[in-house]
């Protein structure tokens, strides 16, 4: 057996944990009324059978179903960018970091665009000016600067699973 701290977990084990001691306080057959000042977060240590020599279960790899080069542009939250509701993509997420808006593509396609940001993941969660159809993609950035510098590119894409 070995101990694993919490900086060992990810991000979504570490919200299954929580999710889990929040069900359990929450199971409680009586009510109870708390101050918020008086919730803490509780330290949390998982344990998994591994022999000395057995590596710690790595993430699985991604699936790269297709490689395509396109040409690609970018854009950030400005009303003369988008619409009246800048912060808003076409199918009512809210912007974020790895968001790609493309009229050829299904929502929630996901992508990498390997020569520029490594094995980040994107995901097609926005649509661009009808005027743009297959083979165009645009890149949301967090700044009208950053969109700018990105200019427009032609690069390789790989959809993924």
């Amino acid at each position: 057996m070995r101990t694993i701290s919490t900086n060992q977990l990810s991000r979504a084990e570490k919200f299954v944990l929580c999710a889990v001691f929040a069900a359990l306080l929450t199971t409680s057959s009586k009510p109870q009324v708390v101050r918020a000042e008086s919730i803490s977060a509780p330290a949390f240590e998982a344990t998994v059978a591994a022999t000395p020599d057995e590596p710690v279960p790595t993430p699985s790899l991604v699936t790269i179903k297709k490689t395509l080069f396109v040409t690609a542009t970018a854009y950030s939250s400005t009303p003369d960018q988008t619409d009246a509701t800048p912060f808003i993509t076409s199918n009512g997420l809210r912007v974020y970091d790895g968001l790609i808006a493309a009229n050829w593509l299904p929502y929630n396609t996901k992508i990498r665009i390997p020569d520029m940001f490594g094995d980040k993941i994107f995901t097609v969660n926005d649509r661009m000016n009808p005027r743009y159809d297959t083979g165009r993609l645009d890149v949301w950035m967090p700044s009208r600067v950053d969109a700018k510098q990105f200019g427009i590119r032609h690069i390789r894409i790989q959809i993924v699973e």
